[in-house]
Formats: structure tokens, C-alpha cells, sequence
């Protein structure tokens, strides 16, 4: 499950939740002014995202 958090916390706590990502495997939403924008996740999920064909 992703947690979601703004922009500024995002940058002011990003070594903490790289570490979390990286160690624990967690996911995190990232918002801007309350809407989501992006995803932090591990290298490892994005390889297995990026494995997944496109739909056209």
C-alpha cells in the first residue's frame, strides 16, 4: 500500500524515505497542492513496471 505526502515533506524527510524504500520496500505518493503528481518506488518495482506491456 502507497503513502501519500506533499511535495514539501517529500524533499525535507527524502533520505529518510529513500531508505524506506530501498530497505523495507515501501511506496510513496507525492502530491502537489493535494493532487498526485508521482511515485517513489524502488528500482526494483519500476523493472518489473517497466516489464508490463504497453495497452494502445
Amino acid at each position: 500500500m502507497s503513502k501519500n505526502l506533499g511535495v514539501a515533506e517529500a524533499k525535507k524527510r527524502f533520505s529518510e524515505l529513500m531508505g524506506r524504500i530501498v530497505h523495507k520496500g515501501e511506496r510513496f505518493i507525492v502530491e502537489r497542492k493535494g493532487k498526485p503528481v508521482m511515485a517513489m518506488v524502488s528500482l526494483e518495482d519500476l523493472q518489473k513496471l517497466e516489464q508490463i506491456p504497453e495497452k494502445r
